[in-house]
């Protein structure tokens, strides 16, 4: 299933992703603007929790055409609502570059992540995701503190151009 919510507000990409996700959609790829607002990432984060009847651990989610991934885009937020995303099982970035702080703590169900293209991440973004077994990051150069923290069942991790490991990454 694919949204192209390059011209999208914030509202329609929810609801566009609620009814793919509602119509039992769990392979999802969006193509965002090249600097996506946190509203979107919010609007996706909340159609993803609060769809009823999505599985924890059935999501495999693609975001293409974004450059940066958002503080706390997919992590636990207390946007009112206190929720992990709990659903996604895995992740890839086509475009993105740069993951920013917090961007999938306590994903706890994700299993496996791809990133081509990131060369930076900072703090806390994978803290808390127990389940996070495959992890490619062919160009990442530095982490961020924390980066891998409580990823405890990591079995595959693609890390070739890393020359700077920061504070308790693992």
């Amino acid at each position: 299933a694919y949204i192209d919510a390059t011209a999208m507000s914030a509202e329609e990409l929810g609801t566009a992703m609620r009814n793919l996700l509602a119509s039992g959609e769990t392979r999802i790829t969006v193509n965002l603007p090249e600097e996506p607002t946190d509203e979107m990432y919010k609007a996706m984060r909340r159609a993803i929790i609060e769809t009823p009847d999505v599985e924890d651990c059935t999501i495999d989610l693609t975001l293409q055409g974004a450059k940066v991934i958002g503080v706390k885009a997919f992590g636990y937020h207390a946007d009112g609502n206190n929720a992990y995303v709990s659903e996604l099982r895995s992740i890839t970035l086509t475009d993105a570059t740069i993951i920013k702080a917090e961007a999938f703590y306590a994903c706890g169900n994700l299993i496996s992540f791809s990133a081509p293209n990131v060369t930076e991440m900072e703090d806390i973004v994978f803290v808390g995701c127990e389940n996070l077994k495959d992890v490619y990051l062919p160009n990442l150069r530095e982490t961020g503190n924390s980066a891998f923290r409580q990823c405890y069942a990591l079995e595959k991790i693609t890390l070739p151009e890393l020359t700077t490991l920061r504070d308790s990454a693992f």
